[in-house]
């Protein structure tokens, strides 16, 4: 069936005693955000290849023309108002919502979206078919719609991403808790002659993943690969590590709250020069509310935020200082020559 709502079109079937399965949507903008329903019947599942590239994509999904057997699917000719709707798939999707309806994702089902760098999901997805992500290399941001102890299928996301990830649990637009997990590798080399394979893993951000217990989020068990994550990992992973725990410090322990910001005074320049590139001036005041930007540094950010033409940063960044860092008026001044 094909239904269009809010300038995107949607080709979805009826999953008995289930729900809706969507297999592809058309739409005007790369950012789309997913209904609850669609006319009426609850958004439960993304198909196989959903998301994928419209060459990459089993034949009873692939576009065909009005009349011809699509396997179940009724796809009418695009009228003329839809023609400027284009797949969203492969490089032309950029960020995506998925409502909290949503139970599972499917097979390759954001096969070769290399410009995917956001997902937002709600915490009842816990079923994630095989490969979804291949090739999304730009996948760096989930936000899940979850409290920091609520059990959620985020750890079956994790498991099929490699690269660098920050995770945030997000309640109405509020930012609860914030874990970033590092990229890490895994090898494997043959041992001889028994043709048998050994695997190797490097990176902490393997370790990191596996700071679950029962779906739920195991903040101290995270904060102790920090130490290990010291002698191996670079300075903007150990960076971005520790400030999310100390922004967000939720069961974040006296000692390895000490560890993160006395990491965080050594090496803040690393934070500045990220945060100045994104223009992200929210994170760059918190930086110096939090006490980890001397006044030389704010005055640093503040200088380059001008020289960059980016205004706003460095008015907030100017508020922050007269904040932080208020100027002393001279004291008056006072002689007997003053009453002659």
């Amino acid at each position: 069936m094909v239904s269009c709502m809010d300038f995107y079109q949607y080709d979805w079937e009826i999953v008995p005693d289930k729900g809706a399965r969507l297999l592809r949507v058309r739409g005007q903008h790369p950012s789309p955000v997913l209904p609850e329903q669609i006319e009426g019947v609850p958004l439960r599942e993304l198909g196989d290849y959903c998301f994928a590239p419209q060459g990459r994509l089993p034949e009873r999904y692939r576009t065909t023309e009005a009349g011809r057997d699509t396997g179940g699917l009724a796809r009418p000719a695009v009228d003329s108002a839809e023609t400027s709707l284009r797949e969203l798939g492969g490089s032309y999707l950029e960020r995506l919502v998925l409502p909290d309806s949503l139970r599972r994702i499917g097979t390759y089902a954001f096969y070769n979206c290399k410009r995917l760098t956001s997902l937002a999901v709600g915490k009842r997805l816990t079923d994630i078919g095989s490969d979804a992500f291949m090739n999304c290399h730009r996948l760096k941001e989930i936000y899940l719609r979850a409290a920091p102890k609520e059990k959620t299928g985020v750890r079956f996301m994790l498991a099929q991403i490699s690269q660098d990830l920050e995770v945030f649990f997000e309640a109405e637009g509020t930012l609860l808790a914030a874990l970033f997990f590092p990229e890490y590798h895994e090898t494997y080399d043959e041992i001889a002659p028994a043709h048998l394979f050994g695997r190797h893993i490097v990176g902490e951000g393997f370790r990191a993943r596996q700071c679950f217990e029962d779906g739920v989020a195991d903040f101290r068990q995270y904060d102790r690969i920090f130490p290990k994550a010291c002698a191996g990992e670079e300075e903007g992973t150990l960076c971005a590590i520790a400030w999310d725990r100390l922004r967000c410090p939720i069961e974040l322990e006296e000692q390895p709250g000490r560890r993160y910001a006395d990491y965080l005074r050594a090496h803040s320049a690393a934070l500045q020069e990220r945060f100045l590139r994104e223009r992200d001036s929210g994170q760059l005041v918190l930086l110096g509310d939090m006490g980890f930007l001397s006044k030389e540094e704010v005055w640093h950010c503040i200088r380059r935020a001008s020289a960059a033409g980016w205004a706003k940063g460095a008015a907030e960044l100017m508020r922050m200082k007269n904040r932080r860092f208020p100027e002393q008026k001279a004291a008056a001044r006072y002689t007997f020559d003053d009453e002659i």
